[in-house]
């Protein structure tokens, strides 16, 4: 199996041999075959990248799943003291760590 960037380069590669024989693939697969094959492989390589590049974001982390979540520390119990309504579950912030247990 391969891992995400041997993928891509995968792709990226093979659409660039289809490119560089591109007479003799339109020989052989025929020119409708060749075009659908290009645009597979390069469509590929470019969702491949935006997945790796999505994959280098943050983590969100919700209210219920922090293990900061009704401690001293908890922005939600913040907003609560301050402003004088609760937030949901569904509710993150910057300072949220995932509860291990």
């Amino acid at each position: 199996m391969l891992d995400l960037e041997s993928a891509i380069r995968f792709h990226t590669e093979e659409a660039e041999k289809m490119r560089l024989h591109k007479k003799v693939n339109e020989i052989i697969l025929g020119t409708e075959a060749y075009e659908r094959n290009l645009q597979e492989h390069t469509q590929t390589a470019e969702w491949l990248k935006e997945l790796a590049e999505r994959r280098k974001q943050p983590e969100i982390i919700h209210c219920k799943d922090c293990k900061r979540k009704g401690t001293k520390n908890c922005v939600a119990n913040a907003w609560t003291t301050i402003f004088g309504f609760g937030v949901k579950d569904d509710f993150y912030c910057g300072l949220a760590e995932r509860r291990t247990e």
